[in-house]
């Protein structure tokens, strides 16, 4: 009797599972521009109706994310060090949703001017332009 009961309760488990609504899942994947997993980075997902969700990236660049409905949301991210990222729409549908995408490390632009003065450049002298 109890094996039976055992059986009934793993096949009614069987047909809920499989019966259930997959729902709507997110999973992704950040790199650098060198294909290296960037771990930390500031995640916030926006649904449709203004819910923020917030999470990290792992050490492997990983984030999960499960969604309350299908549709229309929007991405940010941001990390000291990398281009932040602001409102990127994208369509989350029933089911496994991949993302992957690529974050830049910020870059400066340094000029360097160097100005060199000579005796031959002292004497140069500048005459007004006279428009006749």
């Amino acid at each position: 009797m109890k094996i039976a009961f055992g059986f009934l309760v793993l096949y009614v488990s069987a047909i809920f599972a499989w019966s259930a609504p997959e729902g709507v899942r997110l999973r992704g994947n950040v790199v650098d521009e060198d294909g290296k997993p960037v771990a930390g980075l500031e995640i916030r997902i926006q649904s449709p109706d203004q819910q923020v969700f917030v999470t990290q990236s792992d050490a492997a660049g990983l984030f999960a994310y499960s969604a309350p409905v299908a549709g229309n949301y929007q991405f940010s991210c941001n990390k000291s060090g990398f281009f932040r990222v602001t409102a990127q729409a994208f369509e989350l549908k029933e089911g496994l949703n991949q993302i992957s995408f690529t974050v830049n490390h910020e870059t400066e632009i340094h000029e360097k001017v160097e100005v060199y003065s000579t005796d031959e450049a002292s004497s140069l002298w500048l005459h007004p332009i006279r428009k006749r």
